[in-house]
């Protein structure tokens, strides 16, 4: 966590940890990354929504 924070910066937002084990998500404008624990297990880029969509 430390080093994607100092990486890109502090995130839009933080969610708390859900389960067991605990899965932390963190959002940032173009992604969001998934931790369990401290460690990242996963990073999805955010699709960008088509201009003619409701």
């Amino acid at each position: 966590m430390k080093t994607v924070e100092q990486r890109f910066g502090a995130p839009d937002s933080k969610h708390a940890a859900v389960g067991d084990p605990p899965i932390t998500r963190w959002d940032y404008p173009a992604f969001s990354v998934y931790f369990e624990y401290d460690k990242v297990i996963t990073a999805v880029l955010k699709r960008n929504k088509p201009a003619n969509s409701q």
